[in-house]
C-alpha cells in the first residue's frame, strides 16, 4: 500500500469515526478535541396574571426582555457549546400566588461552564399591555431589557457583564444605576437625563440616581464588572 493510499484511508476512517460519534449522542466525541457543537432550545409559556413578578435567577447566561403583542409570558432558553452541556444544565420554573420563579444552574458547578458550555441565552417576551415586575440576576452575562409603559418595576443585576435598559420617553420612574468595577453609567440622549425631565440625586460616572418625569416605578440596574446603559426611546 503506497503512502497516498494509506493517507486517504486514514482520513476516511477519521471522518467515519466523527460521524458515528455525532450520530450517537448529538454532541462531540471526547477524542475529537471538543470541536463539535451541540445546541438545545427550551421554550416555556407561562400563564400568570397581570401585576405578577417574574423572577429569573441564573448563574450564567445573557438575558433579553422584550415586549410583544400577545397574552402570555414566553420564555426561551438556548444553550450552545461543546461537550455534555445539556446533561449538566438545569432549568426550572415554579408558580406562587403572584410570582413565577425561573432558575437555571449547572449541577456540577463552575466546572460545567468552564469546560463545556459556550453560550447560554434567555429570551423573555412580555405582553405590552400587561403590568409585570422583573427581578433578574445573572452571575456571568449581559442583561438587555425593554421597559414598557406598563412595567410595574425592574431590578436588573449582573456580577460580570453589562446592563442595557430602554425606556419610553414619557415613562415616570425612580432610577438607580450603579457599577462597582471599571465600567460606568451611560445615558442617551443626554438631555433626557437633565432637568426638567430628570431630577438627579446622585450623578457620577459610576452611579446615577434620580426621578424621571416626576418619578414612579423603581428601575434598578447594577453590575460588578461592566457598564450600565440607559436609552430613552423617542415618541412613536
Amino acid at each position: 500500500m503506497n503512502t497516498l493510499t494509506m493517507a486517504l484511508l486514514t482520513q476516511t476512517m477519521m471522518w467515519l469515526g466523527m460521524l458515528q460519534g455525532f450520530a450517537w449522542n448529538g454532541t462531540y466525541d471526547p477524542t475529537n478535541t471538543g470541536k463539535m457543537t451541540s445546541t438545545e432550545t427550551i421554550q416555556k409559556t407561562l400563564k400568570i396574571s397581570s401585576g405578577s413578578t417574574i423572577l429569573l435567577d441564573t448563574e450564567y447566561g445573557n438575558v433579553t426582555i422584550r415586549g410583544y403583542e400577545g397574552r402570555d409570558i414566553k420564555v426561551e432558553l438556548r444553550m450552545e457549546g461543546t461537550g455534555e452541556n445539556t446533561a449538566d444544565f438545569r432549568f426550572t420554573h415554579d408558580y406562587f400566588a403572584d410570582q413565577v420563579t425561573l432558575k437555571a444552574w449547572f449541577e456540577r458547578g463552575d466546572e460545567g461552564y468552564n469546560n463545556r458550555m459556550g453560550k447560554i441565552d434567555f429570551l423573555i417576551l412580555v405582553p405590552w399591555d400587561s403590568s409585570y415586575s422583573f427581578s433578574t440576576a445573572t452571575r456571568i452575562g449581559n442583561i438587555d431589557a425593554e421597559i414598557s409603559a406598563n412595567t410595574k418595576s425592574a431590578d436588573l443585576s449582573t456580577e460580570m457583564g453589562s446592563v442595557s435598559v430602554k425606556i419610553p420617553c414619557n415613562y415616570g420612574a425612580d432610577i438607580d444605576a450603579v457599577t462597582r468595577g471599571a465600567g460606568n453609567v451611560q445615558v442617551s440622549p443626554l438631555y433626557m437625563f437633565c432637568e426638567p425631565c430628570f431630577k438627579s440625586y446622585v450623578n457620577k460616572s459610576d452611579h446615577l440616581k434620580g426621578r424621571m418625569n416626576g418619578g414612579g416605578p423603581s428601575i434598578n440596574a447594577s453590575t460588578g464588572i461592566g457598564s450600565v446603559y440607559f436609552q430613552v426611546a423617542p415618541h412613536e
